[in-house]
């Protein structure tokens, strides 16, 4: 299995890619990374909650903003596709941006017991 930081960095490039070159960071990019990181925990606590409906809660959470609604269902879908195995949760992450422009990323992973 990939390391976490990896498997979250692949999972929200696309969004990334949206707000276009990484360099300079930009508020942009750390929304779209903010969107994801709860986007990801709310698929994988479904995944051990079935009947927890916690992407709707994050959408209410964001205002019903209908950019922001079509992201998380994007996101939703791209994590239940391409990462539907890996049912670590992320605690905290930090970005940063390397000299070459590219991103690079840390995570912390939260244990499902510390979360029920």
């Amino acid at each position: 299995m990939k390391k976490l930081s990896e498997a979250f960095f692949e999972f929200i490039e696309p969004a990334l890619k949206v707000f276009g070159d990484p360099a300079p960071r930009t508020l942009e990019h750390d929304a779209a990374c903010a969107v994801g990181h709860v986007v990801w925990n709310a698929v994988v606590m479904e995944s051990v909650n079935p009947g927890k409906d916690y992407l709707t809660a994050a959408k209410a959470h964001r205002g019903e903003v209908p950019e922001v609604s079509a992201l998380i269902d994007q996101l939703a879908q791209r994590k239940r596709e391409l990462f539907a195995d890996d049912n670590r949760l992320i605690g905290v992450y930090d970005i940063k941006i390397k000299p070459n422009g590219t991103f690079s990323m840390w995570t912390q992973i939260v244990e499902l017991n510390e979360m029920m």
